[in-house]
């Protein structure tokens, strides 16, 4: 988290986005099979943080939908991932497909007991969510919809992220 392999523009976020407790929380080790959803290119957060943690003993594997097809066919074999990662990208899931085919792309790689983890601007539940995400915000109450359609459970939550300063505007 604190290499110096990561720019000091990174390293300096660490503070905002509390990594350390994040993976923690959700349980990722190094020897596991990670996958992250819309990691970033080379240069995402997380990925910086992610990929040499897990080499050499795990799994890394940053994972992009393709817009040509549909959510991660043939990306990650079925049972497969021990977790499944999505930092503040779950609104990119509601854009061009139906997003519970994402959610059912994402449980089809997870082992059984695998762990499916989302780190995301929630927006405001008394507001109804916008089908297409383009706010950028999206309700929790949605999220757990389409997981639990797809055959997960909520296992916890967390508020290590939350942001007390954020008007969602």
């Amino acid at each position: 988290i604190d290499s110096p392999e990561r720019s000091e523009g990174l390293r300096e976020r660490n503070q905002y986005r509390h990594p350390l407790a994040t993976l923690d929380f959700f349980g990722v080790r190094p020897e596991q099979t990670v996958v992250e959803i819309w990691p970033g290119g080379q240069g995402g957060w997380y990925r910086s943080i992610l990929d040499p943690y897990i080499a050499g003993q795990g799994t890394y594997i940053p994972v992009r939908a393709d817009s040509d097809e549909s959510p991660f066919v043939d990306v990650v074999a079925d049972e497969t991932a021990d977790r499944v990662l999505v930092f503040r990208a779950h609104g990119f899931m509601i854009y061009d497909y139906p997003a519970q085919a994402y959610f059912d792309s994402i449980y089809a790689m997870l082992k059984p007991g695998g762990i499916f983890s989302i780190v995301d601007h929630r927006g405001v539940e008394s507001i109804p969510q916008d089908p297409t995400g383009e706010n950028g915000y999206v309700n929790q109450s949605h999220v757990l919809l389409l997981a639990e359609n797809a055959g997960f459970e909520l296992l916890d939550q967390a508020e290590i992220n939350s942001n007390s300063m954020d008007t969602k505007d």
